[in-house]
C-alpha cells in the first residue's frame, strides 16, 4: 500500500458516529477526514481498558524513524511478528483503522481508489504504540488479491467486523490469521 486512504463522514452512519465520538472526546485535536495522509490524526480502534473491550480513540499515522525524516507508515504482514520495530506492537498493540477505501498507485503513477462496497466500512489491520507524543500506528500490508493485483502488488490487510475483537485481543487468533495470509 502506498501512502493514502480515505474516510468520508457522510458515506456511512458508522463513520459519522466514530468521528462525532472522537471529536467530542478530543475537542482540541485536529482529527482529519477525507483523504488521509501520513502524520494525520485519525480515529483508531484498539484495546480497551478491560479484557475484550474495544477503545475508539485517535492516533497519528506513522511511526517515527531514526533513519529517515519520513515516518514508517506500513508493515509487511510477512515480517511484522519478527522485526524489532513491530514485534512488541504485534503482541500487545494490534489495532484497526476504519476507512471507506484505500488508494494504490499503478506503475505508471495513476492513483486508483478501492472503495468499500455497499456503504460498509473497511477495517485495516494495524499495530500501534504509545509514545510521548501520543498513540501512533502503522497499517499492515499483504500481497495484493485479485481485485488489486492489476494495479499494485501490495494492499492493506483487511479484518472483518466479526473478527475485530479477536484480532485486537486474541494473540493465538492473530498468529493464525497471519499464517493464513502468508503464501
Amino acid at each position: 500500500m502506498c501512502g493514502q486512504y480515505v474516510t468520508q463522514e457522510d458515506d456511512s452512519a458508522e463513520m459519522r458516529a466514530m468521528y462525532q465520538a472522537v471529536r467530542k472526546a478530543y475537542p482540541d485535536i485536529d482529527i482529519r477526514s477525507g483523504d488521509i495522509y501520513p502524520r494525520y490524526t485519525v480515529p483508531l480502534i484498539s484495546r480497551g481498558q478491560w479484557t475484550d473491550t474495544l477503545l475508539l480513540g485517535t492516533a497519528v499515522w506513522g511511526f517515527e524513524s531514526k533513519y529517515s525524516s519520513e515516518p514508517i507508515i506500513n508493515a509487511r504482514i510477512e515480517t511484522v511478528r519478527n522485526k524489532p520495530t513491530f514485534r512488541d506492537c504485534f503482541i500487545g498493540g494490534r489495532c484497526l483503522v476504519p476507512a471507506n477505501g484505500f488508494y494504490e498507485w499503478s506503475p505508471d503513477k495513476k492513483k486508483h481508489l478501492f472503495p468499500s462496497t455497499g456503504g460498509a466500512l473497511l477495517f485495516m489491520a494495524g499495530v500501534c504504540m504509545k509514545t510521548a507524543g501520543g498513540v501512533r500506528f502503522v497499517i499492515l500490508t499483504q500481497a495484493a488479491d485479485n481485485t488489486v493485483i492489476e494495479v499494485h502488488s501490495r494492499m492493506p490487510v483487511l479484518v472483518s467486523i466479526s473478527n475485530m475483537r479477536r484480532w485486537i485481543w486474541d494473540n493465538e487468533y492473530a498468529q493464525d490469521f497471519v499464517k493464513k495470509i502468508l503464501p
